[in-house]
């Protein structure tokens, strides 16, 4: 059936044929090529390319072009402000009744950066804090640090592990007034039951002030929450402080474990970074602690060894930072014990 449709569809549209045999020719109408002349959708096209290249070549450029050269002025200036506030923050420090905290000197140190980049960003209260601080009125100076940090508490409620603001209040009354510092680290805890840094500072001046079991649970806090490499420092100060705990109830064989403890643990940081004075200042602290309760356990010859290991540390470190008052201290106190050990 589909055969005799095609079959007639083609003898219906061919014309007739004159004779059997015979093929009639039908020329077909020429070819030709018509070439429009409308350039204008090519030319953009190339325009477009051609911009591309630019804008790529422009940005390669900017990528391996060198970083603009810093004026010496302005290099000098910045380095004059970072002596200075170096210097304001060692002061604040030496004079305070905080310094025989855990890392005092970077606590105080980040919220006096702080007002610095507050008042530089035009927080009249910061600004004024940092000149109340260079008078050494710290305690005018935690006045305008607790309305900073209260006014961002206010802002924080919708996330709740914003803590800096009071840490830096903290860090601040701190210098002058233990209790009002600790209020302000127990209102960092609240904003944020993790922050590592209010919870050992909390449990330090627990201890200080003799509430042993509740600054007990917190070293205890810091030990459990403390589970990255970066927080590794923490957990030195933490078994420092459970060591001292010990000492202060009279366990000494427990007291002497936490302090092995930490001195494994700061051993480590010292060695993997010889240059980190800090962590060396608080290797030579762990020789000190042992020193002692070797010492009460009537173990001379092992207090000895340690108050010899510390001095040999808070000797080098001094003689690296002459002008840092608290190393010197420390290498004076080591004087003095090895003298009284001699006796």
């Amino acid at each position: 059936m589909q055969y005799a449709r095609t079959r007639d569809f083609i003898s219906e549209g061919l014309p007739a044929f004159g004779g059997r045999g015979e093929v009639e020719a039908f020329p077909l109408p020429p070819i030709t090529l018509e070439q429009p002349w409308n350039l204008v959708p090519k030319l953009v096209r190339l325009a477009v390319i051609a911009l591309v290249c630019v804008v790529a070549f422009k940005g390669i450029q900017a990528l391996i072009a060198p970083p603009a050269q810093v004026s010496p002025e302005r290099l000098e200036r910045f380095e004059q402000q970072q002596a200075e506030q170096t210097a304001l923050i060692r002061r604040l420090v030496a004079a305070s009744e905080a310094k025989s905290l855990p890392g005092v000197e970077k606590a105080v140190g980040e919220a006096v950066t702080a007002a610095a980049a507050g008042a530089a960003q035009g927080d009249e209260r910061l600004a004024k804090a940092l000149e109340l601080l260079k008078a050494n009125k710290t305690a005018e100076a935690a006045e305008l640090f607790h309305a900073v940090a209260a006014a961002k508490e206010a802002r924080v409620k919708q996330d709740r592990r914003d803590a800096a603001a009071y840490r830096n209040l903290g860090a601040i009354a701190g210098l002058a007034d233990p209790k009002r510092a600790l209020d302000a680290y127990r209102k960092a805890i609240e904003l944020n039951p993790d922050d590592i840094e209010s919870l050992l500072w909390v449990a330090w001046i627990e201890k200080e002030r003799g509430a042993l079991a509740s600054a007990e649970t917190h070293f205890h806090r810091v030990l459990a929450v403390s589970t990255s490499d970066d927080q590794t420092w923490s957990k030195y100060w933490a078994e420092l402080g459970l060591a001292d705990i010990q000492a202060q109830r009279g366990n000494l064989p427990e007291a002497l474990k936490s302090y092995r403890d930490g001195l494994a643990i700061i051993d480590r940081l010292a060695k993997a970074d010889p240059g980190n004075a800090e962590w060396q200042r608080d290797l030579s602290v762990s020789f000190a602690k042992l020193a002692v309760v070797f010492r009460k356990a009537g173990n001379n010859t092992d207090a000895l060894n340690a108050l010899k290991e510390g001095r040999a540390i808070a000797e080098r470190i001094a003689r690296l930072s002459p002008d840092n008052a608290q190393w010197k201290k420390d290498l004076d106190w080591f004087d003095q014990q090895l003298a009284g050990q001699a006796q």
